[in-house]
This record gives structure tokens, sequence and C-alpha cells, in this order.
């Protein structure tokens, strides 16, 4: 069991030869994400990761019991091979598997189970794996200067209540006459961004500034209306 809650730096873990009954990775808050890097083969036996996690692994095969990924609303889990020819999960016809919320790359399943993944993304290189629709939200962001990370900045409506959540893959983002209420007000990528479409409305006012160097993915449109500053 590793919590990877309330860090200030980026948590990682390194595995080797690693065998488990059961491994639970979690992570509460906080902007700096934890990490875990597979450099052989493992067993996992019953494997959940919660939101936030990073996973990447090097080679060898994963064999699992059973598998629960669950991006929840705040931060998708990315799992990812370094390997070009992808890393094996193998888990026996049966096998109870959910992927919810997550990006995936270069991973191929064996051993006769389901694999199914609900709001997730095919990145690249995935086989066996089946993607099924995402469900977009519309987020409104509210608060003036904030964290793009902090739930307290984004509501379902305009000018609305926090929905404790953040935008993840297709959801779609405004800017609008209710998010600010000052000159320069700015909105901080403290995380990568990932949204559908994402509009600054003409009701943007005071100048506002999109800053920091992470990444935005706009998997729609792009519309901008409003007076805004983007800085990286």
């Amino acid at each position: 069991y590793y919590d990877g809650a309330k860090q200030n730096w980026t948590p990682y873990m390194e595995m080797w030869n690693s065998n488990f009954n059961s491994l639970t990775c979690k992570h509460e808050s906080g902007a700096f994400l934890p990490r875990m890097y597979f450099y052989s083969s493992a067993n996992l036996g019953d494997f959940y990761v919660g939101q936030g996690w990073d996973i990447l692994y090097t080679w060898g095969q994963q064999t699992v019991a059973s598998m629960n990924i669950d991006g929840g609303c705040k931060s998708m889990v990315q799992m990812s091979s370094q390997n070009g020819s992808g890393i094996d999960y193998n888990a026996t016809s049966g096998a109870a598997i959910s992927i919810n919320g997550a990006l995936l790359t270069n991973i191929n399943t064996t051993g006769g189970a389901t694999f199914n993944a609900t709001n997730s993304f095919d990145v690249s290189g995935n086989t066996g794996v089946t993607f099924g629709s995402f469900t977009s939200t519309d987020f409104y962001w509210i608060g003036g200067t904030g964290n793009w990370s902090d739930t307290a900045n984004w509501a379902s409506t305009s000018g609305g209540s926090p929905t404790g959540c953040i935008p993840q893959g297709f959801d779609n983002v405004t800017f609008d006459a209710n998010s600010f209420s000052a000159n320069n007000q700015r909105v901080t990528l403290d995380v990568n961004a990932n949204t559908g479409n994402m509009t600054w409305t003409t009701g943007v006012v005071g100048n506002p500034e999109l800053y920091g160097n992470k990444e935005v993915n706009v998997r729609g449109a792009l519309n901008v209306d409003g007076t805004m500053e983007w800085y990286q």
C-alpha cells in the first residue's frame, strides 16, 4: 500500500522482481503526482491504482489477479510502456478488470480476461483493450485567481458552486463573465490540463492570464473571443 498524498515533490517508487498479494496506490491531494517504475516482470495480485498516478514500464509481464484503475474526476491515471514493443498485462479469463479514467500507451493484454476501458484514452500502441465512449461534462471557471488543479475553481454552471472535480479528457471548459472579478487575475497551470473544447467568451473582462509550463491538451476546439493572455 502506498499513499502519495500531500507531497511537495514528485514521489516515486521503483519495482524490481516484485510479488504482491495486493498492491494499492492512492493519491488523495496535491499537485505533485506520484510515479511508479517497473523494471521487470511482476506479480501484482489485486492491483488498485487511484487518481493521479503515473505508471511506467520498461519491460516484462505484469500478472494480476484483478485490476481496478480508477482515475476519478481530479486526475487521470497514466499507464505507459517505455518499451517500443509494449508491456503485457496477464489476467486469466473471468478476472475482475475495471479501467476508468486512464491514459493508456503501449499496453498489451494476455491470459483471456476482458479489458474494457471507460472514459479513457487510447493514446497509441494498445492491443486487447476495448475503449468505450467518453462522457463529457461542462466546467466553468469561477473564483478569479487560482490553480487549475483546485476543485474550488470549477463549477458545472456559470458562476455556480464548486463541483469537487476538475476537467478531464473531453470535458468542455468555459471562461466567461463570472470567471474573474478584477484585472489581471491568473489561472495557473500547476498540472497538465486535458479538455474537450476550451472557450474564452466575449464576457471575459480584466485581461486574465493563463500561466504555466504544463501541457494543455485541447482535444476539441479552442475558441478565444474574449481578451486574455497565455504565458508559458
